[in-house]
């Protein structure tokens, strides 16, 4: 079985996030913090999805 894909997983996160904004434009700043929090929300999706690690 592949490896989750965590960065494609993690910039689809991403994409929503900037979807869901409303503002014309984003600081760089806040770009880099979707960008770690989307990561780390996909890290935490495909850990807790993976199949036998009894969660």
């Amino acid at each position: 079985m592949p490896d989750p894909d965590v960065y494609g997983l993690a910039w689809k996160l991403l994409e929503l996030r900037i979807a869901k904004t409303r503002r014309q434009s984003i600081s760089k700043k806040d770009l880099a913090e979707w960008q770690l929090k989307a990561l780390e929300q996909a890290v935490d999706i495909l850990v807790c999805n993976r199949p036998g690690d009894g969660k």
